[in-house]
């Protein structure tokens, strides 16, 4: 129970740290790149407002390499003191000290899970919405048209107001069950009031051939909320799984589509094997000779390692959201590679110690 406590105890406290040391360091980047923008705008009172929202995406994106980095630096402690002699000389494998550590993998990937489902995207919607507010009206991009798919229509708009309750320039196709063209609808503007959408100069042309019917005021009666106009018009990379799943049931508005949003449901699944996946791929550096001329060699392996599987991840993930492969597949490939690799390493090598 010691040994448990102790282990978990030096393994937690050497992620905390490389974890926070990461994300500081990419705070203090960001900032240094935003932070001119930020007081010209609103003063240097403001800059502790943008870290604070910006500080939960931050965290969660560096938790993976804080586990690499914190079990190595763990493993390497053990291996050049006299804790892994005893233990070695207890019968303790690596697959036994990977067991011990299981327990903190759990942990640090249920708060993995939180900061990336809960904290961050709502962080990154705050953010978005106050660095709207505080950009001068000639800061803002310009109007580009937007496109998405909501229940069944396809919608198009020109532009989105930073509350979310006036758009210009909108064009609404209705297709039948089959994908015909039933009608399109162009507006020169539609604003929110009481609990809906009203569309102003509304032209209506339908595939017939009739002349278009025209009208100063038309209700919206599908339209999206506010709130999910603002999410198109101004996305964020992060999402709650139930907005994911809204967007897979075709209720929330996504210029994404479902396979970016089925690629990012089944990232923060697989996610929350990337702890023990880091762990295993560090899990060799317990069997370092100490003082060893090649320890530094090991150590740059495993770094090889996590930044590649963080690296074909990505670039999987990527694939997933524009279709070029299953978001399953896009997914899953990269933990199964890295980690069956990762897992006949450890075995190999308690087998030959």
């Amino acid at each position: 129970m010691i040994v448990r406590r102790y282990l978990s105890g030096l393994f937690l406290l050497r992620v905390a740290g490389t974890t926070l040391a990461l994300t500081a360091i990419l705070q203090l980047l960001d900032l240094l790149d935003q932070a001119s923008a930020i007081v010209s705008h609103r003063g240097v009172a403001a800059i502790g407002h943008y870290v604070l929202l910006r500080f939960p995406a931050l965290l969660a994106g560096t938790v993976p390499l804080g586990v690499l980095a914190g079990a190595m630096l763990c493993f390497n402690r053990l291996a050049s003191g006299a804790e892994m002699v005893a233990l070695r000389a207890t019968g303790a494998s690596l697959v036994r000290i990977i067991r011990v550590l299981l327990p903190a993998c759990v942990l640090i990937a249920l708060v993995q899970l939180v900061l990336q489902a809960a904290l961050a995207p709502g962080a990154e919607r705050a953010l978005s919405n106050w660095w709207t507010r505080i950009s001068p009206p000639d800061a803002s991009p310009a109007d580009e048209s937007l496109w998405f798919r909501f229940g069944d229509e396809v919608v198009s708009v020109g532009s989105v107001s930073a509350d979310g309750r006036t758009i210009r320039r909108l064009m609404i196709v209705h297709r039948s069950p089959d994908g015909d063209l039933l009608d399109r609808i162009d507006a020169a503007e539609a604003r929110f009031r009481n609990g809906g959408y009203m569309l102003r100069d509304v032209s209506v042309s339908r595939p017939d051939g009739k002349d278009a019917e025209h009208s100063d005021a038309r209700p919206w009666p599908d339209a999206p909320s506010p709130a999910n106009m603002i999410d198109v018009a101004r996305p964020v990379i992060a999402q709650t799984p139930g907005r994911l799943i809204r967007i897979l049931q075709n209720r929330w508005a996504s210029p994404h589509g479902p396979l970016a949003a089925w690629t990012a449901l089944d990232s923060l699944a697989i996610a929350l094997l990337d702890p023990l996946l880091m762990v295993l791929l560090a899990a060799p550096l317990l069997l370092s000779p100490p003082r060893a001329s090649g320890n530094g060699m090991q150590m740059l392996r495993v770094v090889a390692l996590g930044l590649g599987y963080l690296g074909l991840s990505g670039l999987l993930a990527a694939m997933g959201e524009s279709g070029a492969l299953p978001p399953l597949l896009a997914t899953t490939a990269s933990p199964l590679l890295f980690g069956a690799f990762a897992l006949a390493t450890v075995l190999q090598r308690d087998a030959g110690a």
